[in-house]
């Protein structure tokens, strides 16, 4: 990504128009007015969408202090900008577009920009009145400052204008290191790593709240779409003035507009491709969120000493500072790696068995977590393909299986799943499996068909391959046990016949743990379940059981109803559904057999619990 890209893109235009209007007028009201006028025009032509607003905010608070003749400082700019957004929209507080915005620029005007000043200062020092002595650092961080920015050629000019003479003697490097192109190549890539490093840090609970991601690589990236960025910028700006006059002389400055353009994208996607780019984390929850905020104060604290530093103090600075300038860095690697690595993020075990029914619209998608902590993730929803849609068609969206499923996962502090399971190949079960085998790792995908002519089926499978990830094939009669509950395969079978629907290729599973048993049915039909019932005659009772096929009437027969004789049942189903789910009728025979029924679009997540004896029901929506 880039750091505040638009402000990057309104301070450019708005410094090249004030650039091009500083040759033409000397007045400094129309200095400030000429520019200003243009960049909201600008603003505004583009949709002036919140973050560029904000950006053209700033710089007009920024250049307006040339008007009334003070010096524009970018943190009153940074204080100004912000409290003018928040009596515009003052909701925008708890945005996060506006927290990121705000965060990143704070981290270059409160301790980015100021550090490499104070560097500089360092690298250039000479005798002044107001700096007759040398500055109070290590000799390792002056000999580096020195390397990066002091200039013979300046202390030259400088010692030839006093009365009095003296020789400074500077660190000693080759000649070949010495060459100023070279160093001031090198102080523009350490500027911009430090401008990128201090901005992540900072940004990093935010980016780990909202996007559970880091990205490391970034980083690099900054510099590298930076540069090309502006260049591209330059070249689109001259191409659109002289495309006014001839589109034939604009054309190679549009073909090396979009040069630069192609080649600023194909690094970070190169990146990307090979899973290089960044790489996804869970978040704490509850209790655990105080992390961030002791991470916050330390690099507040760190950001403060930093900002108050005097290099040049005639006195030396005093030891407690510098201890409490170390505590506070140390600290903020330390709780950084702690949410990177994120060691305690994920749950203990309850020594209970609970089932999440996901609310994740017309689709199923199940988390049942054993009383050993062990998870399995049965169907991750997804977004079906309706008749006459065109299926070629993909939305700029997150799919369910990244906005939902992932998003509830990160939340329980998950950065693992040990087993998914795809209980068949309807795109609302499976599609969003895909999505959480790609940000989570995975111990196992358990499925009963492969179809090979099924979209959502082969892009799993594809993720499994490309992460390594085993898939088995389980079918009526596989038992297995984890964490002290019995799972049962009781559908599909060893040989299936031809089937009238898909949906009854559907894996059926029964969890019993102690004396409590839980039912997961899939999309199965009434042919599904009048082969359970000839194959179980007595082993169908359930207390929980997930109703099948979002309790359409093609399901849910009554001698099926009858034999399960549970005590709750859950619809998976979006709030409105377009297949009119669940049928009136079949809530009905639910309810009339005496089980409470819940649906996940009334309530949210549904979360059933047991200890093996009694049973605890949670909904997410009272």
């Amino acid at each position: 990504h880039v750091l505040v890209i638009s402000g990057l893109h309104i301070t450019f235009i708005g410094g090249l128009t004030l650039w091009i209007v500083s040759y033409f007028v000397r007045s400094r009201f129309l200095r400030f007015l000429l520019p200003v006028s243009f960049l909201w025009a600008y603003t505004f032509a583009v949709g002036a969408e919140v973050p560029v607003v904000r950006a053209s905010i700033m710089f007009t608070g920024l250049l307006f202090s040339t008007v009334v003749n003070r010096s524009g400082s970018q943190l009153n700019g940074l204080g100004l900008c912000v409290l003018i957004l928040l009596v515009w929209r003052p909701l925008d507080l708890f945005s996060p577009s506006f927290q990121l915005t705000v965060v990143s620029v704070a981290a270059i005007v409160v301790c980015a920009f100021p550090l490499i000043e104070k560097l500089r200062a360092i690298g250039k020092w000479i005798p002044t009145a107001e700096m007759p002595l040398p500055p109070h650092v290590s000799r390792s961080l002056r000999r580096f400052c020195e390397f990066l920015y002091w200039n013979d050629a300046v202390w030259k000019i400088e010692n030839a204008r006093q009365i009095w003479s003296a020789n400074l003697y500077k660190s000693m490097f080759p000649k070949w290191l010495k060459a100023a192109n070279f160093r001031n190549g090198l102080a523009y890539v350490f500027e911009g790593l430090t401008v990128s490093i201090i901005v992540q840090i900072w940004m990093l609970p935010l980016l780990v709240i909202y996007f559970h991601r880091i990205s490391v690589i970034s980083v690099l990236l900054n510099l590298w779409v930076g540069i090309l960025l502006t260049l591209e910028s330059f070249c689109a700006v001259f191409a659109v003035l002289i495309g006014g006059a001839s589109d034939w002389l604009a054309a190679p400055v549009i073909r090396l507009t979009e040069l630069l353009n192609g080649l600023m994208i194909w690094v970070p996607a190169w990146f990307s491709e090979n899973r290089l780019a960044s790489f996804r984390l869970p978040a704490y929850s509850g209790s655990g969120e105080v992390i961030y905020f002791l991470f916050g104060s330390f690099v507040v604290i760190a950001a403060a000493l930093i900002f108050r530093w005097q290099p040049f103090e005639l006195t030396r600075p005093y030891p407690v500072r510098r201890v409490l300038l170390k505590i506070s860095l140390a600290m903020t690697f330390v709780i950084g790696i702690v949410i990177a690595f994120h060691p305690f993020s994920a749950p203990e075990p309850e020594g209970r068995l609970k089932v999440d029914f996901l609310d994740v619209g017309q689709g199923d998608s199940a988390l049942v977590t054993f009383p050993d902590g062990v998870t399995m993730l049965v169907d991750g929803g997804g977004q079906p393909a309706y008749r006459g849609e065109d299926t070629d068609f993909e939305p700029d969206t997150r799919r369910i299986g990244e906005s939902v499923v992932s998003e509830f996962l990160w939340e329980k502090g998950y950065s693992r799943i040990d087993y998914l399971v795809a209980t068949h190949a309807d795109a609302d079960h499976i599609q969003g499996l895909s999505d959480v085998a790609e940000n989570f790792d995975i111990g196992l995908i358990l499925a009963a068909t492969s179809p090979t002519d099924d979209p959502d089926y082969a892009e799993l499978m594809r993720v499994a391959e490309a992460r390594g990830i085993k898939v088995e094939m389980i079918r009526r009669g596989d038992n297995f046990t984890i964490g002290g509950t019995e799972i049962q395969i009781l559908h599909p079978a060893l040989e299936p016949a031809a089937r009238t629907s898909t949906n009854n290729s559907s894996i059926v599973m029964k969890l019993r743990y102690g004396s409590r048993t839980f039912l997961l049915t899939g999309d199965i039909e009434r042919e599904g379940e009048a082969e359970l019932l000839r194959e179980f005659s007595v082993d169908l009772r359930a207390d929980v059981v997930k109703v099948p096929h979002h309790g359409s009437r093609t399901s849910s027969t009554p001698e099926f109803i009858d034999r399960v004789a549970c005590v709750f049942s859950v619809i998976s189903v979006g709030r409105r559904s377009r297949y009119g789910h669940p049928h009136p009728e079949v809530v009905a025979r639910w309810q009339n057999s005496g089980a409470q029924v819940m649906r996940t679009g009334e309530k949210g997540t549904i979360t059933v619990a047991t200890d093996g004896s009694s049973l605890e029901t949670t909904t997410f929506v009272p």
